[in-house]
């Protein structure tokens, strides 16, 4: 299993979180606690959480990917 933590400009890591999901897209939100050092040295308070495991299919990343681009359409390219 690995995660992927980022964050999306312009957008809460609430608000891509609550975007994602009315795409079905099912994703977490991490708060400082998790990361304190490498967020406080990124200036975040929060990131968005993608878990990727064994029963992930690629039509769940193309699926998170399309969503992602309809968030930052220019700059999400898969």
């Amino acid at each position: 299993n690995a995660l992927v933590a980022f964050s999306v400009a312009g957008y809460s890591a609430q608000q891509v979180q609550q975007r994602l999901l009315e795409q079905g897209v099912s994703v977490a939100v991490n708060s400082m606690g998790f990361t304190p050092h490498d967020m406080q040295a990124r200036g975040l308070t929060s990131v968005v959480r993608a878990s990727v495991g064994w029963c992930t299919t690629a039509q769940d990343i193309a699926a998170l990917a399309a969503a992602l681009r309809t968030l930052t359409p220019a700059l999400v390219q898969v």
